[in-house]
């Protein structure tokens, strides 16, 4: 297949999470996989990210259009207000603490480069079990005193949100190419993720060794960059840590 071809699903029944999870989607979803084409390997790790950051960034132009369509009170496009969607690393998201949506990139090489595939799921429809986009709008239009059911342009529609996925994407990806480098892009990601400055317990050798350390960015080869407090520096792989932030707890595994 040509790079630059997406499938959408309307339901997923044996999606593939991190770390081999099993994911199924119902409908009421946006499902899609795309697939891209990416020469550099230094520069490889930071497509998920920038996939990340194109989700959250599609989220919220489509929810501030959606909410400027129903007329919500003071509420302009661009704002990024109405869904505070953000990024849990290394690709979760997420809005007021619960899970919205995720991505996964999977790549292969081939005749000088790879062939990445990127696989996006992000809850539109279904309240239950945690939360999703436009119950979240409508929530902010019931605040308002306007009608939640009726409108198509009251809600998210799943062709909205994946044109802005497809334009954020492609911008970020040609600066992530044209500069060789993630730095350009690196605090746009920063002021999107949940980590900043977040105090976790890094456990190691089973549990038996505790280490404090404070979140501070990521490396310039994609890893989470943490320090203790006398400012060594700890540099953690998304596939060789197990991670509960929420906890506070990143645990190493054996």
């Amino acid at each position: 297949l040509p790079p630059g071809v997406v499938c959408v699903a309307d339901a997923q029944v044996s999606g593939k999470g991190r770390g081999g999870n099993a994911w199924t989607s119902p409908p009421g979803c946006l499902m899609f996989s795309l697939l891209t084409r990416h020469r550099e390997g230094r520069t490889l790790p930071f497509i998920q990210y920038v996939a990340t950051m194109a989700a959250v960034d599609a989220i919220q132009e489509s929810a501030d259009d959606a909410l400027v369509a129903a007329g919500a009170k003071g509420h302009r496009r661009g704002t990024g207000s109405a869904v505070d969607a953000k990024i849990k690393w290394p690709n979760d998201l997420y809005s007021g603490g619960l899970k919205i949506g995720g991505v996964l990139c999977t790549s292969t090489y081939s005749d000088g480069g790879f062939d990445v595939v990127v696989g996006v799921g992000i809850n539109l429809d279904n309240a239950e079990p945690t939360t999703c986009v436009n119950d979240i709008v409508r929530r902010r239009l019931k605040r308002d005193g306007l009608p939640v059911d009726g409108a198509v342009q009251t809600r998210v529609s799943r062709e909205r949100l994946l044109a802005g996925f497809m334009n954020r994407f492609e911008a970020m990806c040609a600066a992530l190419d044209a500069h060789d480098s993630f730095e350009t892009l690196e605090g746009a990601y920063l002021r999107q993720w949940l980590h900043t400055d977040q105090e976790v317990t890094l456990e190691e050798d089973g549990g038996r060794g505790k280490v404090k350390l404070v979140v501070k960015g990521i490396t310039g080869t994609g890893y989470l960059l943490a320090t203790d407090s006398r400012g060594a520096r700890y540099e953690l792989h998304p596939d060789g840590n197990s991670l509960d932030f929420f906890k506070g707890l990143v645990r190493k595994k054996l």
